[in-house]
């Protein structure tokens, strides 16, 4: 690995010599506080390269970072990316793994909704008090003692994907997105 990225909070043994080439092009980009717009092939490295130079400097800059994906699997590739630099590292990683609400939502039969259908159906539950999961969350627009029980442990262990979330937040009958 190059001197330059002593500083860069990469996880693995070893850089791919195009990977190093994109890691330096988006830490200046970062650092100079530009846009870069990137085309790679599959499976060169492109989330971790991303990501160690961003999270690097946002450590340093105390700064927060969004990482958005197109795709579910994309997430989890992220999550994971991120699960490696933390135990590498042993830096503390709060993350935040966001899906769509409807795909979050942990009442029966959701999914077979239309999304428009969806957000009305949530909208009208929330309003009217009709979601146990929601009113288990949240107390007069304030989040409850459980809630922020299972928030306290959500960030114990994080990162953690959405999937992990929503399995904890059934459980204890709280609403996934309103957690995330």
């Amino acid at each position: 690995m190059k001197e330059q990225f002593k500083d860069i909070l990469f996880p693995y043994d070893e850089m791919r010599p195009i990977q190093e080439d994109l890691i330096e092009e988006i830490d200046k980009a970062i650092k100079k506080g530009t846009n870069l717009v990137a085309h790679a092939p599959t499976g060169l490295g492109k989330t971790i390269a991303a990501l160690a130079p961003a999270i690097s400097f946002a450590m340093d800059k105390d700064l927060t970072i969004f990482f958005l994906t197109s795709r579910h699997t994309q997430h989890h590739l992220a999550i994971e990316t991120l699960k490696h630099i933390k135990e590498k590292f042993n830096i503390p990683c709060l993350v935040t793994d966001i899906v769509g609400k409807q795909s979050m939502c942990v009442q029966e039969h959701i999914q077979d909704l239309y999304s428009n259908e969806f957000n009305e159906f949530c909208k009208n539950a929330k309003e009217k008090h009709e979601c146990e999961f929601y009113e288990n969350t949240k107390k007069d627009n304030k989040i409850s003692v459980r809630a922020k029980k299972v928030i306290e442990e959500l960030t114990k262990s994080s990162p953690n994907h959405s999937e992990q979330v929503i399995e904890v937040c059934e459980k204890e009958k709280l609403c996934p997105y309103e957690i995330s």
